[in-house]
Order: C-alpha cells, then structure tokens, then sequence
C-alpha cells in the first residue's frame, strides 16, 4: 500500500535539531573533467543517466502590487551514460495563467548549457533562448520546453531558472524521485508565519536531511495608490519564518511494474496546499475550504457548470428526434449517451474545464473530453433526467487527496445519471465503451460528484471484472504423418476489446493484422 502522510502546518517558533548539514556533492555552473567520472558514486547506471543533483527552493517576497510573490528556484545537473538517458534531455516548465487578470507566472534567469569532455578539455554548449518554445496545455496552464544542445554518450547537462509568481495558491511541489535514478534531491521552504499551507508528503524513501529552522524578518510591500501620478506607498510587514530543508540522497529510479496505475502515485514527493492566512492584527482567513464550497463554485462557474441548469432551447428539435420510439428515462438515457458517443468527436483530455461553449461543441461535433461529457450531462437535465458530473484524476495524472479539496489534482470529468433509483456513471468521449462503463484511466480511486453535498465515489480497477479465454484445437495430418495443423482462438475482455478497436481504428485493419501476426 501507498505511503501517504498528510501534516497541517503553521509555522511556528521553533527550532529542531536533524541531521548533519549536508550540502550537494557539486558547485553548479562549475563542471571539472573529473566530474565525467561517476564510479565513485556507486549508482545504477543501467537506466542510461544519473540525475547527479537536483536542487529547488520556494520562498515569499513583497512585490509592487501591493501583495507577495512566490520565488521558485530550480536546479538540475544530469549525467548522460548512453542513449537510453536521452530523454532528459527534453525539458518541460510548467507555468500557471489567470484567466481572470490574464497574468501568467513569469520565467527568468534562465541558463542552460550542456557539456562534453574531449581531449581532457571541458567544452560548454550554451542553449540559445531562442530555442525556448511555449506550448499551451489549458486554460490556466502554459508550458515552456527546450531541448539540450550538443547530447552526447557522455555529456552533462545542467540548467537552472527562477519562476517568479503572484499566484500564492502555487508553492510549488517537489519530487525527490522519479524514473531515474538521483544522487542528490533537495527542496527548501522559507515560509512566513502568516501564510499556512497544508504539507502533503508521499513515499516510502526517508528523508536524510529534515530540518526546521526559524528567522525572524521583515518584507517591504510597496503599493500604487494614485495611478495619475504614480504615487506608491511602502508597507513593512515584521514575520517569524520556518526555514524546511528536506535532502534525500542516493534515490533509486521508480520502475513502472505491470500492474502499476501511475508512477505519480508512488514516488516520494511533498506537495503545498494554501489552507489559510492570519496578518497580525487581523482576522483568520479560511483559504482551503470545503467540499461543499468547491462544488458551488465549480456550478458557479461559467467554463464548468453554470450552463447545465440553463433552459438551452437551442436543442429542443434535436431532443425530440434524439428520443423518439423510447418508453422509459433509461431507453432515453441511453439514446442520448449514443449519439453524444457516436456523433461528438473527443480531442483529447484538456482537463475539466469546458473549452468552448456548449452549443459551439454540439454544432461543430467535436471537443475535448470535458466539452462532450458536459455535453452530455446538459442534454440529459434538459430531458428532466436527474444528472451531474463527476471531476476525477485519471491514472497518469497520480492519486487525489481524499481529505482536502485540492481543486489542481482533478484533471477529468465524467457524467453521473440516476434513474429509477439506480445510478450510471457515463463518458461518451471513449466511442468504444458502453452505457455505464469506464474506461480503466478513469478506475483510480476517489472521485468527487459536482453537487450541493459534493460526496465522494470511488473508482478501483479491482472493482472490474475481466475475462480472457484462449482455446487451441490441434489435429494430426493422416496424409502428412507427423504434420499438424491447427486452430487458435482468443476472446477477450471488455478492456482489451476496446482497446483493439481503438488501433484498428487508428492504423486500419491492415497494419494492425500485419503487426498482429508479426508477434506470433
């Protein structure tokens, strides 16, 4: 079983004795020709690269707007063995956008450069920004990816950048492990007392260093209180913080097992979540809330659930046709899960935000996940068929928190429909599976049902039932003594099934033959 700890943290005044004060093995920016050599590390060479350090740290500023800034520095050397550890070498940034205020989280003092050993001679490749590209994932979520210069059998690569950020709600998270193997993780905290998070700490690898120390300081907060004649006051605002420093050392690759739903829900990581807030002289703000609150904002808001209880007149003609020749609200239900199914296509899964309007997806037939299964939860309200969605984080997204309402860890939304005192969870954006069946990325656990109560439901691959069954029948040439000849037969299970006529569809019947038989 997965370890998970969950701590309420408020920083407090004090100080705790830990272990000694170790510090990297390695001077960033500084690469020597004995650094090539890694057989003093003792480490597991066979995944094709060494993460040799990976350092980050989060701490608070006052800004000029008036508020604080989160400052999230970042990292990284890497040992490049052989082609196999190619792959870290292509580099993701995430950043957060408000679709609000239109701010975006802003990168800066960014360097990376890669490094090779020839002739006993250090040679730097810098990276040219240039080569910096910017690719947008949803609405609130931007990520900015280059790839190393000059990769070879050999090379080290270090890159390091500063995030600096107005979204408070964002401490960044941090893991110590992941699919290589790392000689040296380490994540600081430098937290005032006025902000409280929520420290959530996952994995079974301890810590070697833990620490928690405590400062006294004082952040300068300037605002702009006449825009005409740029007027500004500075405020000063006295705080006690706790200085977290956590290091693991010689942490092992994660290996992704058969049966292994994500590799996100096994590793070793620390994740933040803003409960509160308390300014001396001021009263406690509740940030975390509840579910409850969650769910009314979500109804509220215009890009999830605020449509679904609206009147939609626009489609009433193609509602009568949709049910017509049905008896019950369970014939009509299925009805509308078909066409939903059959005739909008998915893009894709962008999260559980609509990306269009409703009306927008239904003319053009096609959106992403969260557009066709609000779609769908729409067209079967305006048919008084008691329906609701259902947010949920598929197997790759990782484990939600079943205690907190951590909006960011839900990434996908089915549709929930009761009739006649039985309940159906639906996701018509998968054309190849049935009226109450999910896909298996939607069977990872809890899952929260966007109502007035926002109860929890739980979906568990081990709650599914599969079956394969493979026959042979084998018979004996009489005319060619000693040669036989055959028959095999597979049927398989749902799962599998659905997962065949979806590269069918994707590569033709030909190409999925051809490879087919090329296994046997």
């Amino acid at each position: 079983m997965n370890k998970f700890y969950i701590l309420w943290m408020i920083p407090v005044f004090l100080c705790f004795t830990s272990l000694a004060q170790d510090k990297p093995p390695i001077k960033f920016n500084h690469v020597l020709p004995e650094d090539f050599s890694i057989a003093n590390l003792k480490a597991d060479t066979s995944y094709g690269a060494l993460i040799i350090a990976d350092v980050g740290s989060s701490s608070f500023e006052g800004n000029n707007k008036g508020w604080f800034s989160l400052i999230y520095k970042h990292q990284r050397r890497i040992k490049i063995i052989n082609k196999k550890g190619f792959g870290l070498a292509s580099v993701e940034i995430p950043l957060y956008i408000s679709t609000k205020s239109n701010a975006e989280e802003k990168l800066e003092s960014f360097r990376a450069s890669t490094y090779n050993l020839e002739n006993g001679i250090v040679t730097e490749t810098k990276l040219d920004k240039d080569e910096i590209f910017k690719d947008k994932q949803d609405k609130n979520h931007v990520v900015k990816k280059f790839t190393m210069p000059a990769i070879r059998e050999g090379s080290i690569i270090e890159y390091s950048y500063t995030i600096n950020s107005d979204f408070l709600f964002n401490l960044q998270p941090w893991s110590f492990q992941g699919a290589y193997p790392c000689v040296w993780s380490q994540y600081e905290l430098d937290l005032p007392d006025f902000f409280e998070y929520v420290f959530l700490v996952q994995g079974y690898n301890l810590f070697d260093v833990k620490t928690n120390k405590s400062r006294t300081t004082t952040y300068s907060v300037r605002q702009v209180v006449d825009g005409l004649t740029s007027r500004s006051e500075t405020y000063s605002i006295p705080a006690t913080n706790t200085l977290s420093r956590w290091v693991m050392k010689n942490v092992p690759a994660l290996k992704e097992e058969k049966f292994t739903t994500s590799l996100d829900n096994h590793i070793s990581k620390i994740e933040f979540q803003m409960s509160g807030q308390q300014f001396p002289n001021s009263a406690h703000r509740d940030i975390l809330g509840t579910w409850a609150s969650l769910s009314e904002s979500l109804l509220k808001d215009e890009e999830f659930g605020e449509k679904l209880d609206r009147d939609n007149p626009w489609l009433n003609d193609d509602m009568k046709l949709i049910r017509t020749g049905t008896t019950s609200k369970l014939e009509e239900a299925k009805k509308i899960f078909a066409f939903v199914k059959n005739n909008i296509k998915s893009n894709g899964n962008h999260g559980i935000y609509l990306s269009t309007g409703l009306k927008e997806t239904f003319k053009n037939k096609n959106g992403y996940a969260a557009d066709v299964n609000l779609l769908l939860t729409t067209m079967l309200k305006h048919e008084n068929i008691e329906a609701t969605p259902v947010i949920l984080s598929t197997r790759s997204n990782g484990l939600t928190n079943e205690f907190y309402p951590l909006i960011n860890r839900f990434n996908y939304v089915i549709c929930k429909a009761d009739i006649d005192g039985a309940t159906y969870f639906l996701d018509a954006a998968k054309p190849y599976f049935g009226f109450n069946k999910l896909p298996s990325y939607c069977l990872n656990g809890p899952a929260r049902i966007i109502d007035k109560n926002c109860n929890a439901a739980y979906f568990y691959a081990d709650s599914t039932k599969e079956s394969k069954m493979t026959s042979v029948m084998l018979f004996n040439d009489e005319k060619k003594p000693g040669k036989w000849s055959g028959t095999l037969n597979t049927f398989l299970g749902y799962y599998e099934s659905s997962d065949i006529r979806q590269k069918i569809t994707d590569k033709g019947k030909e190409a999925f033959e051809k490879k087919l038989k090329e296994s046997y």
